[in-house]
């Protein structure tokens, strides 16, 4: 066999190899959205889905923690191992700034470095820095952690505040009410510098 014929075979062998391995993960893909569909609203959804851990570009929903799964897990150790698999499943989906805010919780409630906190924190800003669905909640973590920020993530937070629904503004003035009086100032202060904070917005969350 000549030397172009041989270079022509293999060509059309890894072609062929390529075409049946696209095949084979087109229907993997597939029968995983069926069984995800099956299994979504499971409360074992994550069991269930376990044997779809190790396939390509469908790992990050096997390993999704169960909703409200640190709630009711309580204790230290069962917190830790939500915190992994929470990181696990930001490994392969890293774009959502609800569970990267829900990183920093489990990182504040694990007892991790406040520099930890802080970067899942900003991570949560830098992937939905106008999601409204998540504004409310993280501007009562970052209000939280107001004195650990610095002057970069002050601004974000408030602009949480200013931009969030207002559903969340009792528990919002309940936490700024047991804030500093030089952290309340600050907070106020960084307020008016955004547009649209009205003094009746500040009164609302008793900022006045």
């Amino acid at each position: 066999m000549s030397p172009l014929l041989s270079v022509r075979s293999l060509t059309v062998v890894v072609v062929v190899g390529l075409s049946l391995h696209a095949v084979f993960m087109g229907f993997r893909l597939v029968s995983f959205a069926i069984a995800e569909m099956s299994y979504g609203k499971a409360p074992d959804r994550a069991a269930q889905l376990e044997g779809w851990r190790d396939a390509t570009g469908v790992a990050a929903a096997a390993r999704e923690p169960s909703p409200g799964e640190a709630q009711k897990r309580p204790d230290a150790a069962k917190l830790e191992q939500t915190r992994s698999e929470l990181e696990a499943y930001l490994t392969v989906r890293p774009l959502s700034p609800v569970k990267w805010l829900a990183l920093a919780e489990l990182d504040l409630s694990t007892g991790k470095p406040t520099a930890e906190t802080l970067q899942a924190l900003d991570m949560s800003h830098l992937t939905g820095p106008n999601e409204g669905y998540v504004m409310p909640r993280r501007a009562l973590f970052g209000v939280l952690l107001w004195e650990s920020l610095t002057p970069e993530q002050r601004y974000r937070v408030g602009r949480d505040i200013a931009l969030a629904d207002r559903t969340d503004d009792f528990r919002l003035k309940s936490l700024l009410r047991a804030k500093s009086a030089a952290a309340r100032e600050n907070i106020k202060f960084i307020l008016l510098q955004l547009e649209g904070v009205t003094s009746s917005r500040l009164a609302s969350i008793g900022l006045e």
